[in-house]
This record gives structure tokens, sequence and C-alpha cells, in this order.
């Protein structure tokens, strides 16, 4: 669970979005059944993924600045604890440091200020995925990620993927040079092109896992991946 929070961090905005530092922020949301999800968005991409453990009343909200949480989770031996107080939150952990023979434990205990004003509400974000034209399925997610790393650029140049019977190609052209390649989807549904950033959809596919569905609508509006 540590490492899907981590990667729903990702999509969390970063010091440009100083004028809107709600962005910076991570969403804990509670279901009310002790269960719950965590969300983050820079307004171009959002992740999120379910809690097994959250307290709290239906749709109650608790917001951490991502940066100190994604530090928590990393530096963590195995869980984070998340508390509510006024207007900051409260992470406690347990890391052990030194030699592997010879650890020592250390218990940490950080206040965070938690960001000003109300989260996006990004339920009305979500497309339903009825109207899908079609459907592509990670088959790799991680070397799908690798795979569109080679096409990360400093133009903000979109990869164009071109989805027809089971293979899905990727190309970015940056200064005309294209970079050309493909990615292990399986794909069912009508073939048409879409362009993404490719850093962004790194994330996304990595995040979602092997053996997630990618919804995609048409080439204008937003890509949904969600966990199979």
């Amino acid at each position: 669970e540590l490492d899907s929070v981590l990667t729903v961090l990702a999509a969390a905005g970063r010091d440009a979005d100083a004028a809107r530092p709600i962005l910076q922020a991570a969403a804990i949301r509670a279901n009310g059944n002790g269960t719950g999800t965590v969300a983050a968005t820079d307004t171009y991409r959002l992740h999120g993924t379910a809690l097994a453990f959250v307290d709290g009343e239906p749709r109650s909200e608790l917001l951490v600045r991502a940066d100190a949480l994604a530090l928590a989770l990393k530096t963590a031996s195995y869980d984070v604890g998340i508390g509510r107080g006024e207007g900051y939150a409260t992470l406690r952990y347990t890391s052990k440091k030194g030699p592997k023979r010879s650890p020592r434990v250390v218990e940490c205990w950080t206040a965070v200020r938690s960001p000003e004003g109300p989260f996006p509400n990004y339920d009305t974000l979500l497309p339903p995925v009825s109207d899908a034209a079609t459907v592509w399925t990670v088959l790799d997610a991680a070397g799908t990620a690798d795979a569109l790393r080679r096409h990360e650029n400093r133009a903000n140049a979109p990869t164009v993927f071109s989805a027809a019977g089971s293979a899905v190609s990727v190309a970015t052209k940056v200064d005309g040079v294209e970079t050309v390649g493909t990615v292990p989807f399986e794909t069912t549904g009508d073939a048409f092109s879409v362009a993404l950033n490719p850093s962004y959809a790194a994330d996304a596919f990595r995040h979602a896992g092997d053996g997630a569905n990618v919804y995609v609508r048409d080439g204008l509006k937003a890509v949904y991946a969600e966990n199979g």
C-alpha cells in the first residue's frame, strides 16, 4: 500500500503551483466504514487509490502536504499513522537506520500544516467508462513506463499513441526529430490516436499496474486508467 500511495503523490502540484497551495496536498477521504481513499492532482492529471484503514465520517477529508507524506512513506519501515490536528496533520512512523545487521529503530513524529481551501471535487472529474470508444489493457506497467521515459522532453511535446489491432505505437516529434516505438497494450474497440504527456502517462500506467484497463473516449477527452 505504501508504494501505491507514493505513485498517487506523483500527481500532486509542485513548487511552481505556489499560487494554489491546495494542489500540493494529498486528500485522504474516509468512506465511513473504516476504509478510504487518497488522491492528488495538479489539474492536468489525477491519481487515486484505496486505503485499507481510514477512520472518520463518510466523505470527511484530511489534507496533507504531499512532499511531507512522500518523505514519511519513503523513510517508514512499514506504515505511517496520520492524525488530524487543528489546522495541521501529524505523521507518525517507525524508521530503521544504520547497518542491516544491527539497525537502530527510530520513532518519528512530524506535524505539517494543512493547506487551506477546498480540495477539487475529483468525483466530477472521473469519466464514465461506458462511453469509452476503445479499451487498452496494460500488460507490463513497469515496461510501459520505462518505454515512455525515453519520450520525455523539455519542450513538453506530446507523445501520440496510435492503437490498431493488438498493438499501440508511440511517437514523439521534437525539433523535427521523431522518436518512435511500441508499448505492450492489448486493445479492443475503435482504432484512433490520442496525444498524452509522456511523463504523466508513464506515471499513470505504472500507478495503474499490470492488468489495468485504460479507457479512451476520443482524442480530445481525458484518458482514464483503472486497476483491472
